[in-house]
């Protein structure tokens, strides 16, 4: 046990020996844990279960692929406390009388994560008379009465040379948790959401009694961790596809508060609209499509398309003004979907300005025959392309004699209204 003025250091080690060794004559001793170790100090409590040992037999060098489907050795670190607590996990290494195998060969993956060599993790203090060398896995902080559960999955690296120092050779190891008790901590609030071309994650801090400077850790899928200083980050220039950001908050101990893993879909080269779509839950894509052409055509990246998969009502107009922008609006296949006015909608269903460019094919207007103050479609200073398979029908615009006996605000009779400014 260590002791540091103000500061109460309980560590809890493992009575579980994990051993991770190979013989490549395709022999090994391994040992397993027979039952559930619960070992309580004051008020923090650690589980550590039997039914997932790490037990390997006969074991070669694999890929990272398949050492993350191993089947993991779990255990689970508990706060049973009114005040919040830190802690550390770390792997020892044990002096042993056999060959012993070089922490530059087996990896480690805690939960979900990516393997790393074990020589990669920083250093620390030993708590274990007979360990030799001790290398820091994680750190985290629990809340009163909450816990946290940990996979771990350990294997030799497919690049592990098959004779010389490794032959023969012993890995033997000891998981400790080292907690500390603290009286305030900052407490932050992650989250990511799709924008044009790109991901933002915004880190909004909900308290920070002590003013702690924080570091923020950015990454997306498997891509090189991004370090920073600020609570903003924006992926950007993005492909259409479904990408998972992590995000890492650590104060100035390099103690992690916050660790997140967030799915955030980009599908604005081919954005998907239906009449069974939601603005609010939807993302765009073809299994879960947007209902509004409106949202379809703020998504959507420059030159590329807004697919129908129904016919659709509309009943308001969707502005098409983002400066310069190109845009194809189009049926899914071969199919020809309407767009058809809603019966108390009076104006234009598209309005297309600041030099855009519309193409559609395959695609009818419909003015479902409403008594109307605009054409279907007017344009300012911008270029539409009517291709193949558009119509554009149904549209009921009385003129100026029906404007200047209703007060309506008529522009233009006929289907199609072109205005050059």
């Amino acid at each position: 046990m260590k002791n540091r003025k103000g500061i109460i250091v309980v560590i809890m080690i493992v009575l579980v020996v994990v051993l991770v060794g190979t013989s490549y004559a395709l022999w090994q001793i391994t040992l397993k844990q027979e039952s559930t170790n619960i070992v309580t100090t004051g008020c923090f409590r650690i589980e550590f279960q039997d039914k997932n040992s790490i037990n390997l037999e006969e074991v070669l060098p694999i890929t990272d692929e398949d050492g993350k489907n191993l089947v993991p050795y779990t255990f689970t670190i508990e706060n049973i406390c009114t005040t919040i607590a830190s802690y550390q996990v770390n792997l020892e290494e044990m002096n042993i009388v056999e060959k012993k195998l070089s922490d530059e060969y087996v990896k480690i993956a805690l939960n979900d994560n990516d393997g790393y060599l074990l020589s990669s993790y920083d250093e620390v203090d030993t708590t274990i008379d007979d360990a030799f060398i001790s290398r820091k896995l994680t750190t985290g902080v629990l809340k009163p009465n909450s816990k946290k559960i940990y996979d771990v999955r350990m294997w030799l690296d497919k690049d592990t040379p098959l004779t010389g120092e490794t032959a023969n050779a012993t890995f033997k190891s000891k998981v400790t948790v080292i907690a500390t008790l603290m009286k305030d901590i900052p407490e932050v609030e992650v989250s990511a959401f799709e924008r044009q071309d790109g991901i933002e994650v915004n880190v909004n801090t909900i308290k920070n009694d002590k003013d702690e400077i924080l570091r923020y850790f950015y990454r997306l899928d498997n891509e090189e961790e991004i370090a920073s200083e600020e609570n903003i980050y924006v992926f950007t220039t993005l492909r259409d596809g479904k990408y998972k950001v992590k995000v890492r908050i650590e104060n100035g101990l390099g103690i992690i508060l916050e660790e997140e893993e967030i799915e955030v879909v980009v599908a604005y080269e081919k954005v998907y609209v239906s009449s069974s779509g939601n603005d609010s839950i939807g993302n765009g894509s073809k299994d879960s499509p947007y209902k509004t052409l409106n949202l379809a055509y703020k998504k959507v990246k420059s030159s590329g398309e807004i697919i129908l998969l129904s016919d659709i009502i509309v009943n308001s107009t969707t502005t098409m003004d983002i400066t310069n922008k190109e845009v194809i609006l189009t049926s899914l296949s071969d199919d020809i979907y309407k767009v058809t006015k809603d019966a108390t909608f009076t104006t234009q269903i598209l309005d297309i300005k600041n030099n855009n460019t519309v193409t559609t094919t395959n695609i009818t207007f419909d003015g479902n025959n409403v008594i109307s103050s605009a054409a279907l479609i007017e344009l300012h200073d911008s270029t539409l392309n009517l291709n193949k398979g558009t119509t554009v029908q149904n549209n009921n615009n009385r003129g100026r004699f029906y404007e200047e006996r209703n007060s309506f605000g008529a522009r233009g009779g006929g289907c199609l209204l072109l205005i050059v400014l």
